[in-house]
């Protein structure tokens, strides 16, 4: 979930911390359309960049990567949190912290004692990178079975089962749509011009919004392809909004930076927003910002910035705790969105 930031890839770490802030955004107190929305396409994308920035490489690499870039740092961020939560959070039961250790193993939060939601991500996307390295590249037609598995799946509501398979085959689809629009090079064609991005864009979140309205598409309903087509529409929106933004962003030193700097800390953003989104809320509080929805973008800025010197520490301190290499200088890894 680290991505470099240099020159014609700056519109990646864009589409990153863009879809990191919207992450905790629909985690500020969003409800009915505005999460509909969100949800139709906001995880999709991280298994979309994450496909995208795929680099193909033998099965014992893949799993020395993925070891350090992903397990590692899910289990750090799952211990830790479990000893934050029983030191931090109000009713916290000692006596349970075995059991909440536990759910470590299982990855995902219909184990009860699972210590934060947003954690079984990690898990997901590493069964999304297994699934690819050991069966899709191997035998592509292996793929229309873990697709015929997932629209079942999908249609019987069976969710949040072990290591979250279910939303890893989901998952798979837009990991898959990412690797192969990197193959085919098919962003070129969108970042050529800015009227198409601004088109692509435009198109993009009609058909999301005409989607959402059905309902949350992400986690079940009788909608599968409805589910694929808007999650990539969603995709589309971002990355084309991200291609206009990326020109304008990178020619500003303090607002690339800021951009590079939460782009390589998207792990760790939603890992422990968990944390600094409460925080936010009660420090907004007493503070007159309008709507629900403006409060809601006020909270999610304030969450993330909040979490900078705990991201600063763990750099320093902690490396694998954002799949970094001890030793290494501290700058942002080819990895994982």
């Amino acid at each position: 979930m680290n991505a470099a930031a240099h020159g014609r890839t700056f519109w990646i770490d864009v589409t990153k911390s863009v879809g990191i802030y919207l992450v905790v955004f629909s985690h500020a107190g969003m409800s009915g359309f505005a999460e509909s929305f969100l949800w139709t396409f906001h995880v999709p994308l991280f298994f979309f960049v994450s496909g995208y920035l795929t680099r193909e490489q033998s099965g014992r690499a893949f799993l020395g990567n993925v070891g350090r870039k992903l397990l590692l740092p899910y289990v750090l961020s799952y211990l830790l949190i479990a000893l934050l939560s029983v030191a931090l959070l109000p009713g916290a039961d000692l006596g349970s912290l075995p059991r909440v250790l536990a759910g470590v193993a299982y990855g995902t939060h219909s184990y009860p004692y699972f210590v934060n939601a947003a954690l079984w991500f990690l898990p997901s996307l590493i069964t999304v990178e297994v699934l690819y390295v050991f069966c899709v590249r191997r035998f592509a037609p292996s793929y229309l079975l873990l697709l015929a598995v997932s629209y079942v799946l999908y249609r019987q509501h069976y969710l949040d089962l072990f290591m979250s398979i279910d939303l890893s085959l989901l998952g798979l689809n837009y990991f898959l749509a990412g690797l192969l629009a990197r193959r085919y090079e098919l962003m070129r064609g969108i970042a050529a011009g800015g009227p198409r991005a601004a088109l692509v864009a435009v198109a993009g979140a009609l058909c999301t919004a005409a989607a959402a309205s059905v309902g949350n598409l992400w986690y079940q309903g009788e909608h599968y392809a409805l589910s694929l087509g808007a999650g990539l529409a969603g995709i589309l929106m971002v990355v084309s909004a991200s291609m206009l933004l990326a020109p304008w962003l990178g020619g500003q030193r303090a607002v690339r930076a800021l951009v590079t700097f939460v782009s390589s800390n998207t792990l760790f953003i939603l890992c422990f927003h968990v944390f600094s989104n409460p925080l936010a809320s009660a420090l907004l509080a007493p503070v007159a910002l309008g709507p629900p929805l403006v409060r809601a973008v006020a909270v999610a800025a304030l969450s993330i910035a909040l979490l900078v010197p705990f991201m600063l520490l763990a750099r320093r301190f902690l490396p694998e705790l954002v799949g970094l290499r001890r030793g290494l200088p501290r700058r942002p890894a080819d990895g994982r969105a």
